[in-house]
This record gives C-alpha cells, structure tokens and sequence, in this order.
C-alpha cells in the first residue's frame, strides 16, 4: 500500500465532510428563511462536493482492494501500517466518524423541517381551498363551486 496516497485521500475526504457541513448549515438556513434561491445554490454546491467524495471513496476501495485488505476496517488497516502513518490513520479515522455523525444529524434537521413546511403548505392550501368554496366572476355569477383562491377575477 502506498501510506502517503492513502493518507492524502483520507484527508482530502475529511476535508469534503467539512464543506458538506457548511453547505448543510446554509441549505438549513435558506429552508427556514425559505430562501429558494439560497436552497438552490447550497444543493449544487453540495452535489459537487459529494461528486468529488464519492470519486476519492472509489480511490480508497481501490487502494485497500490493491493491498488485499479488503474486508477490513479503517482500525484494521491502520494497525497494518507503519508507525509513522498508523497514528494519523486513528486520527483520520475518528475525525471521519465525528463528521459522518454530525452530518447525519444536519440531514435529519433539514428533512424535518422540509416535511415540516410540506405540512405547513398543505395546511395553508387546505384552508384557501374551504375559503374559496365559492368563487364569484366580475359579472357576480358564481363560478365554481370549488375554486381555488388565487384563481378568482375581477
């Protein structure tokens, strides 16, 4: 195994787990300022960074499948190395870990409160649908029996 590439696409990962964690913060505050524009920014940001990660995990299977250390945990490998590389293997390890929580807590956060405003827009539609249960044209004639607000005249 090659330690110093495997070392560096460790840190290089690290490193993307960090920019998906500011990229999680801002789609989490673009959904509470439901800031549409902000969501759509923070998501094709957080697509790429998750393009580039997902090309580095593939560099990583690679290397361990190449060394015949396939099947064995990040722990397991780092135990195999040498000295000088093995404690910063740990290091990499848990740093990993604490950010593949994190990030999991984030993407839980931001999916309750895009349920949460699903919920809230059906509500809200819910009620303008019972308040337009009859809508009446510019002549005074009633319309629909059924329509909905926003799609009166006059």
């Amino acid at each position: 195994m090659r330690w110093e590439n495997f070392e560096e696409i460790l840190t290089e990962q690290l490193d993307l787990l960090n920019s998906l964690l500011m990229l999680y913060e801002k789609e989490r505050i673009a959904l509470c300022r439901l800031d549409a524009a902000m969501l759509e920014e923070a998501v094709e940001k957080k697509n790429g960074v998750l393009e580039r990660f997902n090309e580095l995990e593939q560099s990583r299977v690679e290397a361990i499948r190449k060394a015949g250390l396939e099947g064995k945990s990040l722990k397991e490998i780092a135990a195999l190395a040498p000295s000088e590389f093995a404690n910063r293997l740990l290091d990499l390890r848990k740093d990993l870990k604490e950010k593949a929580e994190k990030l999991n807590e984030m993407q839980q956060m931001n999916r309750s409160l895009i349920v949460n405003a699903q919920l809230q827009t059906e509500v809200l539609t819910r009620i303008l649908g019972a308040a337009a249960g009859k809508t009446y044209s510019s002549e005074g004639k009633i319309e629909s029996a059924r329509a909905f607000t926003l799609n009166r005249r006059g």
